[in-house]
Formats: structure tokens, sequence, C-alpha cells
């Protein structure tokens, strides 16, 4: 088992290795582009040094700290949130996710947001809990394309991104969570940086620490044969405009958070080959089979999840001003954001087209997506990426 992760490590996280060595400081990238980070872990002295890991046979711990984490303005009221935990690996320290402090009492706060008050009545939930929370979660993302949606229900109303906002922190907990039940107290460090299953459990920034450290990802022949080559941009673009509207369900199944599944579509569709195993958390892949008149569609977790698609694909540029973004990334690129900026990448969409001339200070492009289901320009009333800057975002290109 331990050879076919390596494996697979070598493969899948060859997207990584195409950004070259990689600093988890804040930084500015460029002359027009400004990045955020709301919590910074161990720090180089100078731009692409690499951390001293000690022994690969030394222990990995769990510490507990205390950092205040700075929340989107729309969360801001729902309660205090901070990093309560890092992993030490060897002499490296990093975060876990950010939580709330009190899952209780955020729960509490968000109850009256407009948009839990809207699904409460729509699907009939009992009042919002940790019982029932992901169906909230799950009805949230379905109402955005159901007939029953309201005309204010869209990705510019703030009621909504609040409600995102506030799921992208309080699930933190739990993947929390899966982390340390993941890293058990005799963890050594090789068992860790050579793990693709936990490091693609960690938030962004910590995921690439590490990543630096594993001897496996540092094979420079797999960026010639990863799935970044091979990719047909005028097919890809001709299914995305064909299913952004109408999803293909008789090829593949739909969700209703359905975004990296139809991204995933867009790249099979553009000719790059899938990358088989039989574990969900290795590969990206898609599988159907019939029995009579049943069918099941089964997939990696890279193929249907934003975060594990953004990590195994690879994420070349990032930035928190849509100014910025707009002007770094092109027709036939996989875009995506992090709604809160907290390390996980919660949304992935595909552009189609693109303007060379700025319009007013960026530059328009052809976003198709699911969930909300469009291929619409975001000079358009339908589609919303210029607004998101002012809720907090970080912008990120997929792929490339």
């Amino acid at each position: 088992m331990l050879k076919k992760t390596k494996k697979i490590l070598t493969i899948t996280m060859m997207g990584m290795l195409a950004l070259g060595n990689v600093t988890v400081m804040a930084e500015e990238r460029s002359d027009n582009e400004t990045t955020t980070e709301n919590y910074t872990t161990a720090e180089s002295s100078e731009a692409g040094e690499e951390y001293n890991m000690g022994s690969s046979n030394g222990a990995v711990s769990i510490e507990e700290v205390n950092v205040n984490w700075e929340a989107p303005e729309l969360i801001s009221n729902i309660g205090n949130i901070s990093v309560k935990k890092n992993i030490n690996v060897g002499n490296i320290s990093v975060p876990l996710y950010c939580t709330f402090d009190s899952q209780q009492e955020a729960l509490s706060a968000i109850s009256d947001n407009e948009v839990i008050q809207l699904l409460k009545d729509e699907y009939g939930f009992e009042d919002i809990s940790d019982a029932n929370w992901q169906q909230y979660y799950n009805a949230m993302y379905e109402m955005l394309d159901s007939p029953e949606c309201p005309e204010w229900y869209n990705e510019e109303n703030d009621e909504l991104w609040q409600l995102r906002q506030f799921f992208d922190i309080y699930e933190n907990e739990e993947r929390n969570d899966e982390i340390i039940y993941s890293i058990n107290s005799n963890a050594r460090i090789s068992d860790v940086t050579q793990n693709a299953d936990i490091l693609l459990l960690l938030p962004y920034d910590s995921y690439l620490t590490l990543n630096q450290q594993s001897s496996v990802l540092n094979n420079e022949q797999a960026i010639t044969t990863s799935v970044i080559a091979g990719f047909d941009i005028d097919a890809g673009i001709s299914y995305a405009t064909t299913y952004a509207e109408s999803p293909n369900e008789d090829d593949y199944k739909y969700f209703s958070s359905d975004c990296t599944n139809f991204a995933s579509q867009i790249l099979e569709n553009g000719g790059v080959a899938q990358v088989v195993y039989d574990s969900e958390n290795s590969g990206w892949w898609h599988t159907v089979s019939k029995v009579l008149f049943v069918t099941t569609h089964d997939h990696s977790i890279s193929w249907i999840r934003a975060d594990t698609f953004a990590k195994y694909m690879g994420v070349g540029y990032t930035s928190t001003s849509h100014s910025a973004f707009s002007s770094n990334i092109q027709k036939g690129d996989f875009i995506g954001y992090d709604e809160s900026n907290d390390g996980d990448w919660n949304h992935i969409g595909f552009v189609t087209d693109r303007n060379n001339s700025p319009l007013d200070g960026w530059y328009n492009y052809k976003v198709a997506q699911h969930t909300k289901n469009y291929n619409a320009w975001v000079s358009s009333d339908t589609n919303g990426w210029e607004t998101l800057e002012s809720k907090g975002v970080k912008y990120g290109r997929i792929r490339r």
C-alpha cells in the first residue's frame, strides 16, 4: 500500500512541482497583485529556502495553540475564530484549520440568517443544529438552481455568502478531527510527508509546506508525464458550453454541489486521461457500472471535491485582488476560490472566453460552471465573480 501511495504522490502532486519553491509567507507576487494570509506558518528568511525537517524517523506531535484568525466581515459577528492546533513535524510547525471558539454559539448566531429561514420553510427542516447542518448545506446549493429560487437568492447576496462562509468555518472542526485521527501519537515524519491521504487533508498552505519535504515530490520527470499536458482547449470549451446549463446526466452523475464534477468532465472531454486507482483517495477518475437497470457512478475524491481537485491539479497563481486575478487568467483556464481564505478551496469554474481590454480596471471573462449553472460573462448579472473580492475570498488559477 505504501508503494502505491508513493506512486500516486508522484503522479498526483506534479502540479505542485511546476510551482517551484514555495514559501508560506504572504508576499507581493507582482506589481499589481497583493495577497493576504490570515495565518502564517514557519517562516523562511529567503524565498525558496528549504526547511530543516530533522530525522525522517522523528515523531509528529499535535500542539495546542491559540491564534486569533481574522474573519471576513460577513461572519465577524458570528463568533470568535482561532487556530487552536498546530502539527509539529520535525522542526516545522504548521497550523490546522481555524475553527469557531464555540460551535454552539456560532450555530445560534447564524440561525437568524435569511437563507436559513428560507431553507427551513422550503424543505421543512428542524432548527439548524449540529445534527442537521449538512442538510442545510446541501439545500443551500440545491436552491441556487431550483425553480423555487427567489430573485434575491444569488451569488452576490450577502445573506447567502454569510451562510457559505459560516459553513466553510463550521466544518473545519470535523476536518481537524479527521487529520488528528490520521496522525496517531506514534506517527513518524515520513508517515506524514509521504502519505497522500494525510497531506490532502491539510489546509492549503500547510499542505504546501510539508510537500516541500517529500522526496517523492522532487521527481522532475513527473512534469513531462503529468495531466498538465494533453488538454484540448477548444474541445473543453465546446463541452463546457454544451453542458453548463443542461448537465450531462447521461454520462455522469449530477450532484447538488456539482462544480468540481463538471470541471473534471471538461478536463476529460478535453482529452485528459483519467488516473484510475482502487482507492477513492488516489488518482483522478470516474467509473460507471451497470447491473440490470441500475447505473452506479464511482469517483475519486479529486474528481468531485474542489479542495482536493485544486491540490491534485496544482494552484499556479492566487490573489485576493479581482483585478490582478483577471489579468492573470486566460481562455481555457480552470479557476477557483477559497470562500473564507481559510485554506480550503471551495469552488471551481472554467474560463470559456476572455477580453483583452480592461473593463473598469479588470478584464472581462466568461465562466462556465455548475452550482449555480451558467456560462456567462462576469459583466453580466448572472455571473458574480467580480463581487467576491469584497467578501474576502482568495482567487486561484488551477492547473497552470
